[in-house]
Formats: C-alpha cells, structure tokens, sequence
C-alpha cells in the first residue's frame, strides 16, 4: 500500500496505519543484537518504542542499557573489581 498526502489527511489513516503495523515486522535499531545479547536489544527496543509516546521512559531505559553494556564491557575484559562500583567510576576506569 503506497501513502500519500491523501492518507495522512484521511480520517481513516491511522486504522490502515495499525493494520500496516500488524502486517509489517517493524525493524529495530537493535536487532543485530539480538541473538547473543537478548537482554540489550529488548531494553534498546522499549527506549524505541517509548522515544515519541514517553521520552523520560525512553530516557531511563537508555541509561539502564548502557549501565548493563558497561558491565558486559567489565565482564568482556575481566575487570571484576568494578562491578562494585557506580556506573561514573566505571566509565572513569574504563576509559584509561
């Protein structure tokens, strides 16, 4: 179904729009990730889903994926000892 300027000006647009959702896998910016890390590409894709409907959600669910990247980093390169610590000082170590 190709849109056009009709469409987004119909009153019958967004029910089509959802019936396109439903017929379409929508893409993520995460799904590269997905098959060896789960965990990551669902919390990418709720930041995703959430970026327009609720920023501060998105917001917050970024934070937690770059604090459980980091310790994926931590793990990756057997620094065990910062786990420990706040996700600052983490960045702080990691970056020397």
């Amino acid at each position: 179904m190709e849109i056009n300027a009709y469409h987004i000006l119909s009153p019958f647009f967004l029910p089509s729009l959802r019936f396109l959702k439903s017929e379409v896998e929508i893409m993520s910016n995460f799904t590269y990730i997905s098959y060896e890390y789960p965990q990551l590409a669902n919390i990418g894709q709720l930041a995703e889903r959430n970026v327009f409907v609720d920023p501060s959600t998105s917001l917050s669910k970024l934070r937690l994926l770059v604090e459980k990247l980091t310790v994926f980093i931590i793990e990756f390169e057997q620094a065990g000892d910062l786990v420990r610590m706040s996700q600052n000082d983490r960045l702080k170590q990691l970056d020397y």
